[in-house]
């Protein structure tokens, strides 16, 4: 993430030089210099978000659309930066996947999303929907009992978050 941001932070640094060595104003007169400041910065910005997030062409290789230029280093770096952080919340959510652990999946299946879609104010209908998707194809599905109850860990988790999969767990023990 720092890597991200110190591209874009020197990105935005070298087009303020270029607009302070070319003495932009922006149609600003001269004697009103915050006003000049504060344009600079704002154009020097926008400006390398600009630059950074443009292509020079698109290449289609298979069924895959290739940037060419400036768009190409951030998609990198954007994808390295997604791939980080599923590892970091993957390691996470391992930790977190036996919160179900000690209940009876036939309990826990009944009862858990209830308890987490009850407690979301903001859960949509489509999300609901597809939560339910997911857990009929885990109660359908092979695998023993706490191979599902991980499963419907990690899908609730997907939806609510680890924490409120952890509270809803402690209420179904009695907690």
């Amino acid at each position: 993430m720092w890597l991200y941001c110190s591209v874009n932070a020197l990105a935005a640094l070298l087009a303020f030089a270029l607009i302070e060595a070319f003495q932009w104003t922006g149609g600003a007169p001269a004697g009103e210099t915050q006003k000049i400041a504060w344009l600079r910065i704002i154009t020097a910005g926008f400006s390398s978000m600009v630059l950074l997030r443009s292509s020079l062409f698109r290449l289609r290789v298979g069924s895959q659309d290739i940037d060419v230029g400036p768009a190409a280093l951030v998609q990198q770096l954007q994808g390295a930066i997604d791939r980080e952080i599923d590892r970091q919340e993957g390691q996470l959510r391992l930790l977190a996947v036996d919160a179900l652990k000690g209940l009876r999946f036939e309990d826990a299946v009944s009862e858990a999303p209830a308890l987490c879609a009850g407690v979301l104010q903001s859960l949509t209908a489509d999300q609901q929907a597809q939560l339910k998707k997911s857990i009929e194809a885990i109660t359908g599905g092979k695998g023993s009992e706490e191979t599902k109850l991980r499963m419907l860990a990690l899908e609730l988790m997907n939806v609510a978050g680890p924490e409120i999969v952890k509270a809803v767990a402690d209420k179904l023990r009695g907690g």
